[in-house]
């Protein structure tokens, strides 16, 4: 029988996260660009175009739970919740000149209780940060559509690890959604790939990932 390669599974792990974050920077930067580009297009226009059957803006409260329970080096295990008040404010109804396209502002604000749990004990905390982004929309009709947004902000990281410095960190985010109108109220369904580090200002610096499923209600 052939041994478990730990050393591989390490390597393979380190390559796809450092991979997912550089997918998550690069369309962050891309959606910034296109925002930009389509708003100097809708400045040069004289005439304003009409807004999406969506709406101008939108506002949600979200929960977010752990999809795994990430496991830190003290042998124990953080399980992070999301609470959060989101909000998204339309830019453009069209991108690349398509009706079904849009983009929107978005920002939130979020309280993230956690448990650090071992064999020995188990320890719950306060986590809390604020965030703001773009979001590219795919509205397929007046009441379904797909969406995925970059949002990255301050965070405050109440962990004791030797993984990650304790105090404000930098929490990057990639959702990719569906959402759809129910008795006049926006439902929406997500999955969220989150990693926390402080961009090398202090030390220890290597980095926490979480998977969210988010649901979340229209207002």
């Amino acid at each position: 029988m052939l041994k478990h390669n730990r050393f591989f599974d390490h390597r393979t792990t380190i390559f796809f996260m450092y991979s997912l974050i550089f997918l998550m920077r690069f369309f962050c930067l891309l959606f910034f660009l296109l925002g930009w580009n389509s708003l100097l297009a809708q400045q040069a226009m004289s005439r304003s175009r009409p807004l999406s059957s969506w709406g101008s803006s939108a506002e949600f409260i979200q929960l977010g739970i752990s999809a795994a329970a990430r496991k830190l080096p003290e042998n124990n295990f953080y399980h992070p919740l999301l609470f959060s008040y989101h909000a998204e404010w339309l830019h453009s109804d069209t991108v690349f000149s398509s009706p079904f396209l849009s983009t929107s502002w978005v920002a939130e604000l979020f309280f993230s209780p956690a448990r650090f749990s071992s064999n020995k004990e188990l320890f719950s905390t306060v986590e809390f940060g604020a965030l703001g982004g773009i979001q590219l929309q795919w509205n397929f009709s007046s009441k379904c559509s797909a969406y995925t947004q970059i949002v990255a902000g301050p965070f405050f990281f109440a962990g004791r690890t030797r993984r990650q410095s304790y105090g404000f960190l930098f929490s990057d985010n990639l959702s990719f959604g569906v959402q759809t109108l129910f008795n006049n109220h926006l439902i929406r369904a997500e999955i969220r790939f989150r990693h926390l580090s402080n961009a090398s200002t202090r030390k220890p610096n290597d980095g926490i990932d979480n998977i969210f499923f988010v649901i979340g209600i229209g207002l």
